[in-house]
């Protein structure tokens, strides 16, 4: 039965990996995310040092472009260790 609850859990987990790498991959997208209005939000960094240079100029989104980035030079390290 634990076994059961471990494969449900690996399950969500799968799910909510998708769900943020497909938020991660929006912010990344100089065509899909665009500064309308500068907020500080500290929690996260100020936005206006969220900004970098892109295909499309300078655009948001350089946190995400950076995260995907380094998930997908671990993805290679990984794929090339196996």
């Amino acid at each position: 039965m634990s076994e059961d609850i471990s494969v449900c859990r690996h399950c969500s987990l799968k799910a909510e990996n998708k769900k943020l790498q497909k938020a991660l991959e929006f912010y990344a997208n100089p065509e899909t995310y665009f500064a309308i209005m500068f907020l500080p939000d500290k929690p996260c960094g100020d936005f206006v040092t969220d900004f970098s240079n892109t295909e499309l100029g300078v655009k948001p989104g350089k946190r995400a472009r950076k995260i995907l980035e380094l998930d997908d030079v671990l993805s290679k390290k990984v794929k090339n260790s196996i």
